[in-house]
């Protein structure tokens, strides 16, 4: 019997902690835009994708994320951007900007702006097709 209870236990606990993890996500219409959202498990938003679908001539469809934001546990935004082509923010734990900067076919292209945890100017990398060509 004390085996039997044991096991029950171990079952239980094991099955909990995969429901636990599991990723809950939605498709939501907002403003006229389709996004995904996905949630932690205690339904703070995770990642928040724009997306689009096409249809295409063979009718197929194709679907692509036209903007991405990202979230700790906490609900603090760590990323937000286009994540092929266009701007890129990234922020600490505290809310403040860490990074910004552009990338063009999901590679750096041009500025590339660094701040410390205080929000003060650290530096300027300058990109071209990847490539770090400046910095100051």
């Amino acid at each position: 019997m004390k085996k039997l209870l044991i096991i029950a236990c171990i079952f239980l606990f094991y099955i909990s902690n995969i429901f636990a993890q599991e990723n809950l996500s939605e498709i939501l219409l907002l403003d006229g835009k389709t996004f995904k959202v996905t949630y932690y498990p205690n339904r703070i938003i995770k990642e928040k994708e724009e997306i689009s679908t096409n249809k295409e001539a063979d009718n197929s469809q194709t679907t692509t994320i036209d903007y991405f934001e990202s979230f700790n546990e906490d609900g603090i935004m760590v990323f937000k951007g286009r994540k092929t082509t266009g701007m890129q923010y990234y922020f600490y734990e505290n809310g403040t900007k860490k990074i910004v900067g552009s990338v063009l076919n999901t590679v750096k292209n041009g500025r590339w702006t660094y701040y410390d945890e205080e929000g003060n100017f650290i530096k300027t990398d300058s990109y071209k097709d990847g490539v770090l060509t400046g910095s100051r």
